[in-house]
């Protein structure tokens, strides 16, 4: 999926199957003059919200046909100009801050939001409320609640709440049944649910007897990165922006593996070709063609997505 922002303020939102390679265009508009365009999606469902005078509309679209599943309004919050969302299969999730963080869940299509708990209610301290995401493991459904002091998950089946000992506020992130990972800047942590502690994969990396090549011996190291997302999950996976482009380490078995590396002999001649994304979820990546005489400086060229080979 990708937006089109030909029209200005509202996006216009674009649906490929790489299974048939049909392409839907969504008559769902996503952002408008009040609100900048943003949307979840997994293989179901997207989501976006925007800003209507007063009060947040909520929009689920169907990826399968790119039309409007189901919509709800709420009050705006105080302090944004929409609330928190996520999805989990069909199911949507919302997280109202000027309710005590109330988690509201609904099956798009089929009824109104249902209250589940107010995050207030757990207990934690979150510092400023920021965003969070949806994960199952150990047999339920947990949110991954976020905020400046830290992240917690949150069983909704029981509201229990535990945190999760990241020594960053992981605000770029991968996440999977089997933990989460989060970069900053040069520093990449992993989480395993049910552990103590995280673990440190810049120093495993650097302490991994993976060599590229003789004289490129910290290729695999961590990078700086600059993409919208420069780390992501896939099983037990991590895939994050290297110093040489991105690689891939199995938290399990310690594996380092070159995924998509930077051309170190560009000719000038061909299309320079960068990693733009890493998708959270799955682990794929969005490459753009930098269409360029010296690999930093052009026109911007096609997409492609890439999938790293097992």
């Amino acid at each position: 999926m990708w937006l089109d922002l030909y029209q200005g303020f509202e996006g216009v939102l674009h649906i490929r199957n790489f299974d048939t390679n049909n392409e839907i265009v969504s008559p769902v508009p996503i952002g408008n003059d009040m609100s900048a365009p943003f949307y979840r999606a997994n293989d179901q469902v997207a989501m976006t919200a925007k800003l209507e005078g007063m009060d947040s509309v909520y929009s689920v679209i169907d990826v399968k046909t790119g039309n409007l599943l189901d919509e709800v309004l709420y009050t705006k919050p105080q302090l944004a100009q929409y609330d928190a969302y996520g999805i989990d299969g069909n199911d949507v999730y919302l997280v109202v801050e000027d309710e005590g963080k109330m988690i509201y869940t609904w099956t798009a299509g089929t009824g109104s939001p249902t209250p589940i708990g107010a995050i207030d209610d757990t207990g934690i301290n979150l510092g400023a409320w920021i965003d969070f995401t949806l994960v199952e493991y150990g047999g339920s459904l947990k949110l991954l609640a976020l905020g400046t002091l830290g992240a917690f998950t949150i069983d909704l089946g029981t509201m229990n709440a535990t945190k999760v000992p990241l020594p960053i506020v992981p605000l770029e992130f991968g996440i999977t049944d089997v933990g989460i990972a989060a970069i900053d800047g040069f520093d990449l942590w992993f989480y395993a649910w049910g552990d103590t502690q995280a673990r440190a994969i810049h120093d495993e990396l650097e302490a991994s007897d993976y060599v590229l090549n003789s004289t490129f011996y910290n290729s695999h190291y961590v990078g700086s990165g600059g993409a919208a997302q420069d780390v992501g999950m896939d099983g037990s996976t991590i895939y994050y922006a290297s110093v040489s482009g991105v690689h891939g380490y199995d938290v399990l078995s310690n594996e380092v593996k070159p995924v998509l590396l930077n051309d170190m002999t560009y000719s000038g001649s061909d299309v320079f070709i960068h990693y733009t994304d890493l998708g959270p979820d799955t682990g794929s990546m969005v490459v753009i063609g930098l269409e360029s005489t010296n690999g930093s400086t052009g026109a911007d060229g096609p997409y492609y997505r890439v999938r790293p080979l097992p």
